[in-house]
């Protein structure tokens, strides 16, 4: 897969998820819906 078709698949999945939002999905972590802090948040 070349930078091009990188690029444009990139772009497909962000518009994708874009438009998710946009119609009211809320997002999910993992598949599972559970989300978990792997890490401390930054102060």
């Amino acid at each position: 897969m070349g930078g091009d078709e990188i690029r444009q698949t990139v772009k497909e999945k962000y518009g994708q998820a874009a438009l998710r939002v946009a119609g009211g999905e809320r997002g999910r972590c993992g598949g599972t819906g559970r989300c978990v802090r792997a890490r401390k948040p930054l102060e």
